[in-house]
């Protein structure tokens, strides 16, 4: 049934009216009915349907917007669905077309699909266009040949691989070519759709399987009566491994038959073990993430072992996987086992490999004492165990324990009590296969095992890891030669490119613009009044040759200041920039200054200006001698907390001069509160940095939760983080040679040695007897960023001041004498205490935003990606020895391996050195190769 012009049945809000109106030559008219086109017309009338017809739906009726169908699984019952469909209708005075309503029928047409007591069958009108189309002539109607079977996809077994001959017509932009190939594939398709299949509802309660199978162009997931589906895969898909293919068919349907998945239990039969593959701890990353993703589901993993019905069989047919269109002459599973004890604890190792090469890992932990022959039987059990649940039938089974494979095999004597009952237990689960047997290895044929069991038995208990396995496609030895491409991609707002080049690529081999033959068109106009067929190439030409002349054969152009220029190209002008840039009266000048005094030497060419660019800026001795950048070269990134004592912010400030025998400070500050704890000492070592944090920070204050530092050897020893460790505290490290990275804690430093520097006068070495006053002072002064004192945010109250006993105040006169009061005003500055930090949050968030608005006006960012080279700045340990301030200012180059994060890579060198600790953009810079 079809309403009769749906929309306009709805009536509008008479508020609304007005914003439908529309001007005629007889006047302002509006729409007192919902109108067509609005843009939330669709979902209104589908709302309204859903709620006229909500005891209906999905038991006799079904409806999409305005078209409606009621339907009966029994003649008898048809007439009062239809009666309860009609009293619907008119208690809403909802009116039907009648010239596109049906009753009565056994099939009907039904949002493009046929809807008949046998299920759902594909629309004959669009399977007779797509037979009677003829062959293809041009890109056009092959595009027009897709369209339709995407129409029918979901009719069609392998859609993808039936249509690929057609695709690959379309891709690029090669010339159109319909060969054999194509009209054979288009030649099929017209037959498998002359008889199409008929897809069956879903029938509620009743679990779903969903068969998958992969081919070498694509994944298919298809539940037979109800569904198929198809995705052809892309290049890097292609290259999966067969397990995580077939898991991939899983995750496809998944995401395109989402309702049937939420609705159904989803049995999925598989010639592999799924389940076991998708949840095993030695999974991918990428499987990781899919078993996640289909963990929302109700599916079941079986293996598949037979055909059990004629779709099956067609379907597998149809479509042979890489695996299967080989006949196996054996179907035995080889099991790599290895144990492995130590005082860490012992664990064990598992390798399960089938017939066809798929590799499951296990990796397991004992949580008991076991001695290393123990240990080799639990990793036997453990395999078995393993084997069984996927119901392997034959095993082979290898492991290096010459007392595990002798003992089964009887050849030693079992005399220990412990090693009987593993024996047994191991003889129990063998005589479950109907192939098995255990042989011996040397140790250096079963490293893959030996490896995940000393992986086990070393590992923290109390952590659970997935084992990725990645490909390495190249060799570690195997150096390329550095080759980097640079590109303008930065937002105009951001700045310019580093050394003024935008919109410039410099690859290992420069390309100039010089190396473009551009005399020759030139000087035959100007000989021979030769020109471009095309008009305004023509007349550009003609535009040009006006300031150009021919002398003895040359070409020179006129200069507005001064004589003839020499017209120049190729290798000759590459000559001119080598020898005017770094010749023996060259000054490594810039590309523009370059490009400016090879044009006063006399010489021309249309992109000096450009290709002067290119040459100084991958001139080596220029990189390396250009001078340090100070601009900042990443937008600011504050750092703050949510509530007191949570971070804390760690420096060491010293050498100072002597004081009782002590140089330096340790310094700690709260990110909310700006409290600061400091204390003195002769040297510094990660032993006092741990009794510090110990004493003055998580007995005082509570244990933090992230305590931010510079890469001090106290704060990056084994010792100290080991300490933050045991204490579950996140230990933040800024990069090297980057005191911005730690501003807090530098910000302090120079509170206190401003405070220290005003109370000692000429009295240098009593600083450690001023530092609690310093201190004293800085925690009751208030802080520009909170607005308070660190003492009022820590304790709720003020702190009382010396100037407050000579000069007494309210508190010091009055309150003393009425302690009650006193004690209930203290009471309520305490309840209070939280708002008054919330207040402080946010002042420093504004504090944070000003400062970075500030900042942010004079940065030029500059930003590396993963190959990239790049010089580093030159500091006191990696200068030139006795260069003095003849030296290089940068040194390298580095190769970009990671992005940590805006503004901080790590890097390695050429010969793939790693460089350990990430470094900051500022001491960055792109070198030009």
């Amino acid at each position: 049934m079809d309403a009769f012009s749906g929309y306009n049945q709805i009536l509008m809000n008479p508020d609304d009216r007005e914003k439908t109106a529309f001007i005629t030559d007889r006047g302002i008219y509006c729409y007192n009915v919902m109108l067509f086109g609005l843009k939330n017309a669709g979902a209104t009338y589908q709302r309204l349907v859903n709620k006229m017809f909500a005891d209906q739906l999905a038991k006799t009726m079904e409806v999409y917007i305005d078209d409606m169908l009621v339907k009966s699984l029994e003649e008898k019952d048809h007439v009062t669905h239809l009666r309860d469909c009609f009293k619907q209708l008119n208690s809403h005075n909802m009116k039907l077309n009648p010239t596109k309503c049906r009753f009565a029928v056994t099939s009907g047409e039904f949002l493009g699909y046929l809807v008949t007591r046998r299920g759902i069958e594909a629309n004959p009108k669009q399977i007779l266009t797509l037979i009677e189309m003829t062959s293809p002539k041009t890109k056009r109607e092959v595009q027009r040949l897709t369209g339709r079977v995407a129409a029918l996809n979901r009719f069609i077994s392998r859609s993808t691989d039936k249509c690929l001959p057609f695709y690959d017509t379309l891709r690029g932009n090669k010339k159109f070519e319909w060969d054999d190939r194509c009209e054979k594939a288009f030649q099929e398709l017209k037959e498998y759709l002359a008889n199409p299949p008929i897809l069956a509802k879903p029938v509620e309660g009743e679990p779903l399987f969903l068969y998958i199978a992969v081919s070498r162009t694509a994944g298919s997931g298809e539940q037979r009566p109800v569904f198929y589906v198809s995705q052809s895969l892309v290049d890097a898909e292609t290259r999966y491994p067969q397990t995580e293919k077939l898991a991939l068919a899983i995750v496809m349907s998944a995401r395109k038959l989402r309702p049937y998945f939420q609705s159904h239990t989803i049995i999925v039969l598989a010639s592999l073990p799924m389940r076991a593959i998708l949840h095993s701890l030695s999974q991918s990353g990428r499987l990781a993430k899919w078993a996640i993703e289909l963990s929302e589901y109700d599916i079941e993993y079986r293996s598949r072992t037979c055909a059990k019905s004629q779709v099956l069989a067609d379907f597998l047919i149809e479509l042979p996987t890489e695996g299967s269109s080989e006949q196996h002459t054996s179907a035995t599973w080889t099991l790599h086992v290895d144990g492995s004890s130590s005082i860490q604890g012992a664990g064990v190792g598992i390798r399960l490999t089938s017939p066809t090469g798929e590799i499951l890992e296990e990796s397991l932990r004992l949580n008991f004492r076991a001695s290393n022959n123990e240990a080799e039987y639990e990793a036997l059990i453990a395999g078995l165990r393993l084997a069984l649940g996927i119901n392997i039938q034959e095993i082979r089974a290898f492991c290096d324990s010459q007392l595990v494979a002798n003992q089964f095999s009887g050849e030693y004597a079992t005399k220990d009590e412990r090693m009987e009952k593993y024996l047994a237990i191991v003889k129990e689960l063998a005589a479950k296969f109907t192939k098995f047997e255990v042989t011996r290895v040397p140790r250096g044929e079963d490293t893959q095992a030996d490896a995940l069991a000393a992986l086990a038995s070393t590992s923290d208990p109390d952590l659970k890891r997935i084992i990725p396995v990645e490909f390495i496609e190249r060799p570690s030895i195997d150096v390329p030669e550095p080759v980097m491409s640079i590109t303008s991609t930065q937002p105009e707002e951001e700045g310019e490119q580093d050394n003024g080049i935008a919109d410039m690529e410099i690859d290992g081999e420069v390309e100039y613009g010089c190396d473009k033959e551009w005399m020759g068109s030139i000087r035959a106009y100007i000989h021979d009044g030769k020109i471009p067929a095309e008009k305004w190439a023509a007349r550009k030409l003609g535009a040009q040759a006006a300031r150009y002349v021919v002398l003895d054969g040359n070409l020179l152009k006129w200069r507005f200041s001064g004589p003839l220029l020499n017209c120049v190209e190729g290798k000759d002008a590459q000559k001119i920039m080598e020898e005017v840039h770094s010749g023996s009266c060259g000054n490594h000048s810039g590309g523009r200054a370059l490009a400016i005094k090879i044009k006063r030497h006399g010489y021309y060419w249309p992109t000096m200006i450009t290709d002067c660019e290119k040459y100084s800026a991958k001139c080596e001795k220029c990189q390396r001698h250009a001078p340090t950048i100070h601009q900042p070269a990443e937008l600011l990134s504050s750092i703050s907390a949510p509530y007191p004592f949570m971070r804390w912010s760690m420096d060491i400030v010293g050498p100072l001069h002597p004081s009782k025998q002590k140089r330096f400070l340790l310094v700690l500050t709260d990110y909310v509160s700006k409290w600061v704890e400091a204390d003195s000492y002769a040297s510094i070592k990660d032993a006092q940095v741990e009794q510090f944090v110990w004493k003055n920070i998580i007995c005082r204050h509570g244990v933090p939760y992230e305590i931010v530092t510079d890469n001090g050897s106290q704060f990056i020893s084994a010792r100290f983080e080991g300490f933050c460790e045991r204490w579950k505290i996140r230990l933040s490290k800024s990069t090297p040679r980057y005191l911005q990275g730690n501003g807090q804690a530098e910000a302090t430093n120079k509170t206190i040695l401003d405070g220290l520097k005003k109370r000692l006068g000429e009295k240098k070495g009593c600083w450690a007897d001023k530092l609690e006053g310093v201190l004293w002072s800085h925690r009751t002064t208030p802080r520009r960023a909170t607005g308070e004192t660190p003492f009022a945010l820590v304790y709720g109250t003020e702190c009382i001041i010396p100037s407050e006993i000579h000069f007494p105040g309210v508190r010091r006169r009055l309150l003393p004498e009425q302690e009650g009061l006193n004690h209930l005003m203290l009471l309520d500055e305490l309840d209070l205490v939280n708002e008054r930090r919330d207040r402080a949050l946010i002042r420093i968030q504004n504090y944070q935003q000003a400062t970075a608005r500030y900042y942010n006006t004079n940065v030029r960012s500059r930003r590396f990606g993963v190959g990239d080279l790049v010089l580093r700045k030159v500091f006191q340990n990696t200068a030139e020895l006795n260069a003095g301030k003849l030296g290089a200012n940068w040194e390298g180059p580095y190769r970009i391996t990671n992005i940590v994060r805006p503004g901080a890579y790590k890097i390695e060198t050429l010969d793939g050195k790693t460089i350990q600790k990430p470094w900051n953009v500022m001491h960055l810079k792109k070198y030009y190769h």
